[in-house]
């Protein structure tokens, strides 16, 4: 197993899964009185593998829904690890 895969779930915020990949979401707040305040998240999509899917069906045995869901935000920047 590959350190990429061992630690997808590092330092997220957030973690879910899509038809083809396990997202992991790491959120940012950018505080600014003139322009506003704003949530961005940094998303890394890795592509769904059994082994992925074996690890992550460990993780997030207990959550009434497995796949768990986006948390949206103002905006997000990705990276696809395939």
């Amino acid at each position: 197993m590959t350190t990429c895969k061992q630690s997808f779930a590092k330092g997220a915020t957030n973690v879910y899964r899509t038809e083809n990949y396990i997202v992991k979401q790491v959120f940012g707040i950018q505080l600014d009185n003139k322009l506003g305040n704003v949530t961005m998240s940094y998303d890394t999509y890795y592509l769904r593998t059994p082994e992925l899917d074996a690890i992550y069906e460990y993780m997030f045995s207990d959550r009434k829904n497995i796949d768990g869901k986006r948390l949206h935000t103002t905006m997000y920047v990705r990276t696809y690890i395939e």
